[in-house]
Formats: C-alpha cells, structure tokens, sequence
C-alpha cells in the first residue's frame, strides 16, 4: 500500500460532524482532526505512504495512521489508483499494469499479481480461440483468487452474420419514436422533477451559480429530488389526469368487445396528446430498441412486418457497451458527437463506480468523449470532479457548469445501468441537464396499468406496448390442489394465452402456460412475489426472417430541434452559504416577514390593515408579494413583507421586530392571519443583478399596487384591465419611452385572450387619455412617479451585456403578483391587455 495513490472519495459529504458516505451501505464516521487532515491531504491523489507518514507527525498519539488509513480505505471514504474508473473497457489490465507500476513483483504479493497475468493472458486467449470449457476454468481460477465474486466472468456474444434491414424498417421505427415523444405521460419532465426544479428557483432564484454540494446539503440546500435514495421525501403517487381517463376508457372498451388490440390513428394520437397537457423539449438524442416480426427475409423486403418498440432513456443507452464487438458499425463516432439540449454546451461523458460492484459490466463502456465527469472514483488527470461543477436555472431549465471553465456541460450516461444501480450524485448528475424535458419511456398506461388485462396498442406497424395480463396471488387459490383448475379459469376468464412472457423486472422469460414445468415456473415466481406480469408472446414463426434468432435492432436517434439558447454563466454570481438575510442579524438589511391568510383575504388587509404597520415603520421601505400555497397539504396561501432594517445600528432591528410582531398579534387576535414567520430573505441577484435599485423598485411598486387597491372601487376598473395598463406603464418607464415599449410589447406573443369587455375597457381608457397606462386619479400621482423614478434608475443601474427582455419579463411577472396573485393563466391575460393599451397608443399617435 505504501507505493500507491489514494485520495478521498468524492461522493462522501461531510454533514453534522461526520464523514458520511451514502448508499444501501451507509458509512459514516466523526469527522475528527485527523479525518479533516486525511480529506485535507487526499483532495488529490498522495501516497499512501506519504499520507500515513504526515498523519502519524500530526497524530502521534493517535496510534497506527496506516491502519487508520485502511480502515478507511475498507469503508470506501478512500480510494487507491488500483481501481480503475468507469471509461476503462479492461479493468483487469489497468490492475496489472497499476500493480507493475508500484514494483509488485518484488513485494510478498508477487505470486498473486502473476496469477493475475496468468489470468489475463487467458481471457485474451479465449477472446481469440473460444471454449466453453475455457470459461469454465477461467471462472474457477478467479474464484480462487476473490471468492466473493457472485460472477467473476462476463461474456459478450457476437453473432458470425452480417443482417441488413430494409430503409422501411428504420423509417417505422422513426415514426414509432415520434409518436412515443408525443404520447409521453411526461411531457415537462417528471413530477419529482418539476417540484425539484420549482424549489431551486424558490431558494436560489435564476441566473445563479449554486455549487452543487451546496445544493444537495440536506440541511442548507434543498436536498435531492423526492424519490431517491437519500431523500426524506418518497415519490409521488400517480395524480388521475383526463389523459388517465381516456386510456380507461380505450381499455374498457377493448375489454368488453373481448379485442386484445386498440390501434391509434392521427386522431386518436392527437387526442391523447392534447390530454398530456403543455408539452416540453425532445430529448436531443435517444436510443430505440425493436423486436422484427416477419415470417420471412422476403415478407420483410416486402414490408409485411410489425415491430415491437423499447426505448432507451438516451443515444447509447441500449448501444455503447458493444462498441468494442462491432467497431465497422461506426457508433464511436456517433457518440463523440450527440447533439445537447443546449446550444454551445459542452457534452462530457459520466463515469462512476455503480451502488453494487455486479453491475461494472453494464456501465463499463470507452470513453467516448474528451472531457469526463468523474463521481466516486480515483479521479484521472483532467477530469471534472463533483466540487467543480455548479448549477444554475433559467425560466425553462437547469443547467450544470463546469465552474473554473465556466462552461455548460451535459453529462451523458452512456449505458443501461438503472438509476436505481447508480449512486444518487451521480445520478442527478446524469439525469439533471435533461430533467424537465419530454420523459423518453416506453407506452405509460397511467393509472391503467393496475388492470388485470390491458390491450395491446399499436400505432402503424410498430407495436408501442404488449398486451399485458396481471395475476396475482389471490386469483389463485391457497393449496396448490386446485392451481391448475383456478390458472385455466382465469385464462379463460380474461382470454390470456398459452404463450406468454413472465417479466422479471427488465428479463422475459418465455412460457408456454400449457405445458407442466412452465406453470410451476409461473406459481415459484407468485410464491416468490405476490404477483406476476404476463406479456404476451409474439408468433412463432415472428423470427422467421432471422432463422429463429431471438433479437433486438437498436438504433441512436437524435432531434432535429435546434438546441435552447444558453445562458451566459461567464458572468453569473457564485452564491456562497453566508448568502442571505437572517432575521435579526447584524448583517441584514432586509427583515423577512410571512403572514399565512386565504388568497380571498389579502386585498382587505392590504387596504385596511398595512396601513397601521407603514405608519408604524415610518420612512422605511417595505414590499410585499402574495405567495400562493405550494402544495396541497403544505403551508397556506401567504403575504410575504420585507422590511428595510439597519443591522449595524444598535436597537433598530429589534424596534422593527417589536412593529411587526405587535401588528402581527392584533391581526391574530382578529382572525385576520393564522401565523407570523420570520425567514431569511435570499435576493435574486442573478434575476435582478442591481439589487439595490430593484429592491428601490419594489417598494415603489408595492406602494403603486396598495394605492391602486385602495381607489379600484371608486373608478370602477377591472382588475386584469388596471393591472395590464400598470405593465404598459412598467415597460414604458423601464425602457425609457412609450414607442419602446409599445415595441416591445408588440413582439411579446401570447395566445392568451381576454374577454370583449375588458379589451374595450383598455382601448376607452387609453384613448380618452389615460395614456400613463393608470386611470388618472390624484390619489396616485404621487406614488406612480416615485415608481416611474426607480424604474429608470434601475434600468441606468444594469451593466452592459444584460439580457433586458429576461428582467422586464421578471419585472412585469412580480408586478402582476403583487396585485392580483401568482396565476399563469391571468398573467398571460394582463400582458395581453397591455399589448392592447400599446397597440391603441399607437394608433392614437398615428392619428395625431
């Protein structure tokens, strides 16, 4: 040990004191002195000698260091240079030459590593010449070596043919794709996703560069997305959609009429899809696997085939690891150049050690690509290691950045490996640049998959999903007596066939359900589980035109989408822990106030009852936003106060303290609220950049907005109407001109539309001269300078290069739920209307 390189496994966190490594086999240990040393000397490879040699100075009364270092090493918190990452195809000649490296042949271990040699020269040898009893030996030699190796030897076969497939074939597999993107039960990501990236926006805003460590801190982060390993949240359970309704209803019917098909046409497709909702990005690359059934090599030329489609989460996926086995196919290649979700970024492959050793020969695969992410490994030169990366969040998506580059990159998982196999870092890694894309999975039945029978759904020829039957312990009896009787019964009850496939997680095994052994098979399998998921079988003569070969064709797909704009993370802010205001702190300027009351409630306490507490406050700025609650079951609707206080002055934060707190309990004692909270305020500095001048603008603006409430009774203005002229007039003051904004607004496409009356509304208001975009009233005038004021100044604030549209955009979202509440639906409405006030000003212009 002395002679070779060890450093710290990265996916160990340090939390609470402990040095903790997740997983099925959760280490954690003190994090003590001599623990922070080791992390502290071994950030990049050291000698093992050299380590123990510096631990043992520091330590001296601490014992042995090397054993210190070994226990450790055992427990996976440290990792030598003798295991090879996840790009290397022969893990076994890196050990040797590793072990040769460090002078192996001269040390006691030297009959083991000739052993190796012995061993390695063999597999080559088989590689060449193959023998069944060959690997029969090989398997016994290894074992002898390391016993706890379930498998020692895996084996990839190569068949000695060359097939071609006709052009049809790839062109329905195309259109089998396509249909799948459009039918996906996820079309903005998954829910888990959705909620995780709702929560990154809520904690660190967008336009911020938030180390990924700091981010998935359990305690000052927002952890990992619910449903992985690690989270305290379990994923969701299915929500019933009217897309669900519909694939009940299809499987009903199909049910009923006693057919094992329902087939889509374009009208159907289309059905379904509007069903799913508001649909994302494709994936900007795939993989797709099919199963050919035709009776012939001539039927198939002849286009009398069908096809049963699988897809593969990504280009590679089904594909990579054979690489090696069929270099004249070209797929390096194709995988050195796969196309990213966005426009500039960096594709870098993921390399890791899976949760369980086993699964190395799914996800050993070459390394396709320059630049790799390295997770849990003895980093190799120039690799990117998880404390480089960052992440970041538009309005559309989340991006990972390679911090000392400053670059987007989008890892690549290219292999099969299940998410469940791989360790959680690595994969939201993997997952987390394609996250709230269209999901890429196979036919989702939805809530219908818990039938005991489903149809078979074809689209074209390409078969999307296999008639499935579902039996359950229960159909059956308890004695094994009368199985056989209950099995026919339910057979023929649900008309499932004798030829089925028993599906074990991601293994088929064929049955036939009228021969003997084959049921016993099937009750072992329900004994075992509980339950069993019947597919049915394709013909037998379906691999006819293979001679009989069983089979999967795979082809990488990729998008013809152009990629998303990037963000320009060159110049975005790298947040920090200390960032933030906490309540009472000497270094805070802001005091962040909560009052959780109904939505319905908000307009009279900010007419009635802010009033008290401005009084109260004096001078100081103070704004607010409605919150609406996040989630059924979580906390309620709620009015969100910040209040300007003066840290650094003796006294002054208390006395705003006391101010809120006493408005606070008579609102209580009222019935007003149900509670007060004080949080810390986090300032979206990547949404608004000068933060002191925006801030200037919100409290102008939520004076403008509690003005507005107050006289909207007296002029007798619809909401959506007054709040679509005040974004006309946000424009205008922010961009420096009425003809700027009517610009702008005119190129601001929304397919929302307002009612008649309230288009009316607009163009009588601004034509009769209400052409500030706020109905005249002296009550205002006031107020709607100041906010016009700081408008311009935070607009004369904003450096060179910042994108103005992405902060009016944010401007006008916050305005809108300043005065009426976060409604996306409204808010598309508003700006609309105030397309409208622009339009009519400028034919009022025209006209003069």
């Amino acid at each position: 040990m002395a002679r070779l390189d060890v450093t710290v496994n990265d996916a160990a966190e340090l939390r609470a004191g402990r040095w903790e490594l997740p997983g099925p086999r959760k280490v954690s240990i003190r994090a003590t002195s001599a623990v922070a040393m080791v992390r502290d000397e071994a950030a990049v490879p050291i000698g093992f000698g050299v380590l123990s040699d510096k631990l043992a100075h520091a330590f001296p009364e601490a014992g042995d260091a090397s054993a210190t270092l070994m226990s450790l090493l055992r427990h996976g918190l440290l990792l030598t240079s003798l295991r090879a990452t996840g790009t290397v195809t022969d893990p076994l000649a890196f050990l040797i030459e590793r072990l040769r490296d460090a002078g192996a042949d001269s040390l006691p271990i030297a009959p083991l590593a000739e052993e190796l040699n012995r061993i390695h020269r063999a597999i080559t040898e088989h590689n060449h010449t193959p023998s069944e009893q060959a690997r029969v030996d090989l398997a016994s030699r290894m074992r002898e070596v390391a016993d706890s190796m379930r498998v020692p030897l895996s084996v990839d076969l190569r068949l000695d043919a060359h097939v071609q497939l006709p052009q049809q074939v790839v062109r329905e597999m195309q259109r089998a794709a396509g249909v799948l993107a459009r039918l996906t039960r996820e079309t903005t990501g998954s829910r888990e996703w959705r909620e995780w990236f709702a929560a990154f926006c809520e904690r660190y805003g967008t336009g911020t560069l938030i180390p990924l460590r700091m981010v998935l801190d359990r305690d000052g982060g927002i952890g990992l997305p619910r449903g992985y390993p690690g989270s305290p949240r379990s994923a969701h359970r299915h929500v019933f959609s009217a897309r669900d309704e519909l694939l009940l209803a299809l499987a009903a019917e199909a049910t009923a009429l006693g057919q094992r098909e329902v087939e889509l046409d374009e009208a159907l497709v289309e059905k379904l899809a509007a069903a799913g909702g508001e649909r994302g990005t494709p994936p900007p690359h795939v993989d797709l696997g099919a199963r050919i059934h035709a009776a012939n090599a001539a039927a198939l030329d002849r286009g009398e085939f069908t096809l049963t489609v699988s897809p593969g989460r990504a280009a590679g996926t089904l594909t990579s690891r054979f690489t090696t086995l069929v270099p004249e196919a070209g797929l390096a290649a194709i995988f050195a150049a796969l196309p990213t979700t966005t426009a500039g970024a960096a594709p870098v492959q993921l390399s890791f050690s899976p949760i369980y050793p086993a699964a190395e020969n799914v996800c050993r695969v070459p390394a396709y690509l320059p630049n790799v992410v390295s997770i849990g490994e003895h980093v190799p030169d120039g690799a990117i290691r998880v404390d480089d990366l960052a992440v970041t969040a538009t309005h559309r998506r989340l991006h990972l950045v390679d911090l000392p580059r400053r670059r987007v990159v989008e890892p690549q998982v290219l292999h099969a490996l299940a998410p469940k196999q791989q360790p959680a870092m690595a994969r939201l890694v993997g997952e987390l640049s394609r996250a709230l894309d269209i999901g890429w999975i196979g036919f989702d039945w939805g809530a219908a998959d818990a039938l005991p029978f489903r149809p078979r759904v074809r689209y074209g020829r390409a078969i999307l999903s296999a008639a499935r039957w579902r039996l359950t312990a229960a159909d059956l009896p308890s004695g094994t007596a009368g199985w056989d009787q209950a099995l026919d019964s339910w057979r023929e009850t649900w008309r499932c066939p004798a030829r089925v496939e028993l599906r074990d997680f991601d293994q088929l095994l064929p049955l036939d359900l009228d021969v003997p052994v084959h049921r016993t098979i099937l009750y072992r399998h329900l004994r075992k589980h509980s339950e069993a998921v019947l597919l049915e079988a394709a013909d037998p003569d379906a691999d006819g035109w293979l001679s009989g070969h069983p089979h999967t064709v795979v082809l990488p797909l990729t998008s013809l989408r152009m990629p998303d704009p990037a963000p320009d993370v060159k110049v975005l802010p790298v947040l920090t822990r200390e960032h933030g205001h906490l309540p009472g702190s000497a270094d805070s300027s802001w005091l962040y106030a909560k009052l959780y009351l109904s939505a319905g409630r908000m307009d009279h306490l900010l007419v009635h009852e802010l009033p008290a507490l401005l009084a109260a406050l004096g001078d100081r700025a103070c704004w607010f936003v409605r919150y609406p609650q996040a989630r059924e079951g979580e906390d309620p609707d709620q009015l969100r106060l910040r209040v300007r206080v003066h840290g650094d002055k003796p006294g002054d934060t208390d006395r705003v303290l006391t101010a809120v707190t006493s408005w606070g309990d008579r609102l209580r004692a009222e019935g007003l609220i149900g509670r007060l909270a004080f949080d810390t305020y986090f300032p979206e500095v990547g949404r608004y950049i000068a933060m002191e001048e925006a801030e200037d603008v919100f409290t102008a603006d939520s004076h403008l907005v509690l003005a507005q409430l107050t006289h909207l009774a007296a002029d007798n203005v619809a909401p959506t109407v007054l709040t679509g002229l005040s974004m006309f007039d946000v424009a205008t003051a922010f961009l420096g001109g009425r003809a700027a904004a009517v610009d702008w607004l005119s190129a601001q496409a929304t397919p929302a539309v307002p009612d008649r009356a309230e288009v009316n509304e607009v163009t009588r208001l601004v034509r009769d001269g209400a052409q500030a975009g706020i109905p005249g009233r002296s009550a205002i005038s006031q107020v709607h300078r100041q906010r016009t004021d700081a408008l311009a100044r935070y607009r004369r604030a904003l450096p060179d290069g910042v994108d103005i549209d992405r902060v009016l955009h944010s401007l006008l979202h916050m305005h809108h739920n300043r005065a009426l509440g976060v409604n996306r639906d409204r808010e598309a409405i508003c700006l609309r209307l105030a397309r409208q006030a622009a339009a009519v000003w400028r034919t009022t212009q025209d006209i003069a």
